[in-house]
């Protein structure tokens, strides 16, 4: 996945969140840098040429120190009257009312922060806002470190072949002299580069597979969450994995997390049915969390059979519907 994709997705859960603007920082050994920005109101993403945070006045600086060092989520309810970050710059001038930031942690250090904030309204950032940036986060750990992998990996191939090229010139100016050590070497040095390929290929494979997680978010219980476009080709990779998750371990329900969806039509509504339907022919509930209001209204109106359909109002609802139907459960039937 590209450092750009990456960073997108660390910013793709900005509305959904309750937030009117959010920027991704990035923690490395030079510091803080503020690689990009998503605005709700202009309906625009920036991408950020890592500048420092103390080159922008823009955001509350002291409130993403202070997560950098701690390692804690905040969550500011009202910002002016805040004990701690009302005197913040920013805060004191921007009268900002709710602020949210989230460390984003990967192996257990914080390579990032996610800094979200809305000005117009106070406690915007609910507990089930702050668990679903909580998961968005958790992807964009695994996002930005795969990218750094991925990036790592094109530098070493193009080391690599420019290694090769120069060694093709070198070898086709000895030809005459090294015919036969010259081909073997030629098909020594092919070989090479079909497996650099193939495993670029197949890490191309993994990060696309882990653009849409599968969360064990419990025994027996599996989350997917669901963000942006659910077209027929993904919902097919979608279904594909989640029905291979299922086989392999003993699963009683799935979640399908439609929290971060925006719209739905006919289509993903039906992808959405197929998906449920599915599931539930290996013998696992499925249940599906966070239809905004505007998409219960669409899927309402669609002329298809939503009686598959298992829902509950969050995530948070669902997992502990999953966690009394295990509990109350025989033994026996669990296993």
């Amino acid at each position: 996945m590209p450092a750009s994709s990456a960073r997108a997705r660390g910013l793709g859960g900005v509305e959904s969140a309750g937030a009117r603007r959010g920027l991704l920082i990035l923690k490395g050994e030079g510091g803080l840098t503020i690689e990009a920005l998503g605005d709700v109101v202009g309906d625009r993403f920036e991408r950020i040429a890592s500048a420092p945070l103390d080159s922008r006045s823009d955001l509350a600086a002291s409130v993403i120190t202070y997560v950098a060092r701690t390692e804690e989520t905040v969550v500011v309810d009202d910002g002016p009257s805040h004990p701690s970050f009302a005197c913040d710059p920013y805060i004191s001038t921007a009268r900002v009312r709710s602020l949210l930031a989230s460390p984003i942690v990967h192996q257990g250090r914080v390579i990032g922060i996610v800094y979200l904030e809305n000005a117009l309204a106070s406690a915007a950032f609910t507990r089930d806002r702050v668990e679903l940036i909580g998961l968005l986060s958790s992807q964009t750990a695994v996002s930005l470190e795969n990218a750094r992998l991925f990036a790592q990996l094109e530098d070493k191939v193009e080391a690599r072949t420019a290694e090769l090229s120069a060694a093709h010139a070198e070898l086709s100016e000895a030809h005459a002299q090294l015919g036969e050590l010259y081909a073997a070497r030629e098909r020594e040095q092919e070989e090479r580069m079909l497996e650099q390929r193939a495993l670029i290929e197949q890490q191309r494979e993994v990060i696309h597979a882990l653009s849409a997680p599968i969360l064990q978010v419990w025994d027996g219980v599996l989350a997917v969450p669901l963000i942006g476009v659910l077209d027929r080709e993904r919902a097919d990779e979608l279904m594909h994995s989640l029905l291979n998750a299922v086989v392999r371990g003993s699963v009683h329900f799935a979640i399908l997390d439609a929290t971060g969806v925006e719209a739905i039509d006919e289509a993903v509504a039906d992808h959405l049915v197929r998906i449920v339907r599915a599931v539930e022919l290996l013998g696992v509930r499925a249940i599906v969390t966070g239809i905004r209001p505007a998409v219960a209204r669409t899927m309402t109106s669609l002329d298809i059979d939503l009686r598959a359909l298992g829902t509950h109002a969050t995530l948070r609802e669902a997992l502990k519907f999953c966690m009394r139907s295990l509990a109350s459960a025989p033994r026996t039937a669990r296993r």
